[in-house]
C-alpha cells in the first residue's frame, strides 16, 4: 500500500482471506514498511488478522493496519494503531 503521505507499506499471511466475521491466528504472519526497511511479527498470543465488514484488510486484532473499502476516498475509515498486536521497532514505544 502506498499511503498518501507516501508511505509504502504492508502485510503477509499464508491465510485465505475470507468475508467471516473474526479474529485469526497465524503464527507466519508480519506487517513491513518499504519506506523504513523494517518488518515486524505479530507478538505471541495475539491475532493477526480481524475479518470485519466494510474492510479490504485489518491485520492485527487491534487493526495495526485497517484498510477500509473504498479507501481512495477522501472520508474513509482506514487507520493504523500500530504496535498494539505487532512488534514496534526497536526502542519505540506503543
Amino acid at each position: 500500500m502506498k499511503s498518501d503521505y507516501g508511505f509504502h507499506f504492508g502485510g503477509f499471511t499464508s491465510e485465505a482471506w475470507n468475508s467471516n466475521d473474526g479474529l485469526v491466528y497465524d503464527p507466519t504472519a508480519f506487517i513491513f514498511s518499504l519506506t523504513h526497511h523494517t518488518i515486524h511479527k505479530c507478538k505471541e498470543g495475539k491475532g493477526a488478522l480481524r475479518y470485519l465488514p466494510n474492510t479490504l484488510c485489518v491485520f492485527g486484532e487491534e487493526s495495526d493496519i485497517n484498510i477500509a473499502d473504498n479507501c481512495n476516498l477522501s472520508n474513509n475509515l482506514s487507520h493504523s494503531y500500530f504496535g498494539s498486536s505487532y512488534e514496534l521497532p526497536e526502542g519505540i514505544t506503543y
